[in-house]
C-alpha cells in the first residue's frame, strides 16, 4: 500500500532568479539559478515523500539527461519510480522559470518534450486501488481513468487545479477534494460572497473545495463549514512550486487522516518554508521542521541550505 499515488509526466526546471523582469534587448545578470525537478504532481509527491509519506508517481519520461535527472531526483527523495517508465528516443519536457525579485512573480518558458504518455492499457489498477490518496492535476484520458478506478472502490481523489482548461470539469464527479488556484476561482466567479462561491463548488461534486490565493492565504469549505487560512509571514526567496508543494502536503495529511482545517493550517505552513529557498523542491521541509516552524516561528534551515547546494550544481549528478 502507498499514502499518495501521483499521475504526472515530470520535466526538468532551470530556475533563474533576477532582480527584475527583463525587456527586449535587455541584458542582465543572473543573481541564482538552480536546476531541479518540475511538474505540478511530482513535486507534489516529493513534498508528501518529504513530509514522510509513502509515495509513488506512473508517468513518462525521455531516456535523455533531463528524464535521468527526474527519475534520480524522485528516487533521491524516497518516491517509487516504479510507475514511472522511461521512453527510449524522447527527449523530456523542459521549463525555464524566471524568478522576479522586484514583484516575486515569476514567468515560465515551457517545452512540451515529445516524451509518449502511458497508454490506457499500461494504467496498474492495482497500485491505484492500493493508495490511501489519488493525486492528480492535468484532466487527460489517462487521468479521467485513473480517477474512476480511485471513485469505484473509494480511494480518495486530490484534484489540483492550477489553470481553467475546456476539459477541466469532466474531473469534477470523481474528485474528493479539489484545490484550486486563484485563477480558477476567478474564472467561474465574477462577483459575490466567497462562502457562496464555495458552496457551488462543492456542488460540482468534491466534499472539500479550496482556493488558494497567493500571499492572502487561502479559502475553505468542508462538512465543518466555511474555513480561511492566512499565509505564514516569512522572508519569501521563490514562490516557484508553492501551489505544487502545498498540494502534496495537503495528500499527506489526508494519508494520515487530518481533517480539512487541520491540513490547510500545515500545509501553508509546508509551502511558506518551501518559499525560503529557490525552486520548487530544494526548501521542502520534513514534518518535524513544520511542527517546529508552526510551533515557534523558526525556520531550520541547514538540511534546506544543503539541497539548495545540491540542485546548483545541476546536472553533474546524472553524468
Amino acid at each position: 500500500m502507498v499514502d499518495v499515488l501521483g499521475f504526472d509526466n515530470p520535466c526538468i526546471d532551470l530556475i533563474c532568479n533576477v532582480s527584475h523582469m527583463p525587456v527586449s534587448n535587455e541584458g542582465m545578470m543572473i543573481t541564482d539559478k538552480s536546476w531541479q525537478g518540475g511538474g505540478q504532481v511530482a513535486t507534489g509527491v516529493v513534498a508528501a515523500s518529504r513530509l514522510g509519506a509513502s509515495t509513488a508517481l506512473c508517468g513518462t519520461v525521455g531516456d535523455d539527461i533531463f528524464g535521468r535527472f527526474c527519475k534520480e531526483d524522485l528516487i533521491n527523495h524516497g518516491v517509487d519510480v516504479g510507475g514511472l517508465q522511461t521512453k527510449k528516443g524522447y527527449q523530456t519536457g523542459f521549463s525555464l522559470v524566471l524568478s522576479d525579485q522586484k514583484t516575486g512573480g515569476r514567468s515560465i518558458l515551457m517545452e512540451s518534450g515529445d516524451v509518449p504518455p502511458l497508454s490506457l492499457d499500461e494504467i496498474n489498477g492495482e497500485l491505484i486501488r492500493q493508495a490511501k490518496v489519488l493525486h492528480v492535476s492535468w484532466v487527460n484520458d489517462i487521468v479521467m481513468k485513473a480517477a474512476r478506478i480511485a471513485k469505484k472502490v473509494g480511494v480518495p481523489v486530490l484534484l489540483d487545479a492550477d489553470n481553467y482548461r475546456d476539459n477541466l470539469e469532466d474531473i469534477f464527479p470523481y474528485v474528493d477534494v479539489m484545490i484550486a488556484s486563484k485563477y480558477i476561482y476567478d474564472h467561474y466567479f465574477t462577483s459575490g460572497n466567497e462562502e457562496d462561491h464555495l458552496k457551488e463548488t462543492l456542488s460540482w461534486g468534491p466534499s472539500v473545495a479550496i482556493y488558494t490565493l497567493g500571499d492572502k492565504g487561502c479559502i475553505g469549505i468542508c462538512k465543518d463549514g466555511f474555513f480561511r487560512q492566512e499565509a505564514f509571514p516569512v522572508q519569501v526567496m521563490d514562490t516557484v512550486g508553492a501551489g505544487d508543494v502545498f498540494h502534496g502536503a495537503y495528500a499527506c495529511c489526508m494519508a494520515k487522516g487530518m481533517s480539512p482545517i487541520e491540513s490547510v493550517k500545515f500545509s501553508t505552513a509546508v509551502s511558506a518554508i518551501k518559499c525560503t529557498r529557490i525552486g520548487g523542491r530544494a526548501g521542502i521541509p520534513t514534518w518535524e521542521m513544520t511542527e517546529h516552524f508552526l510551533k515557534t516561528g523558526e525556520i531550520l534551515g541547514d538540511e534546506l541550505d544543503q539541497r539548495v547546494n545540491y540542485y546548483a550544481r545541476g546536472l553533474e549528478h546524472v553524468l
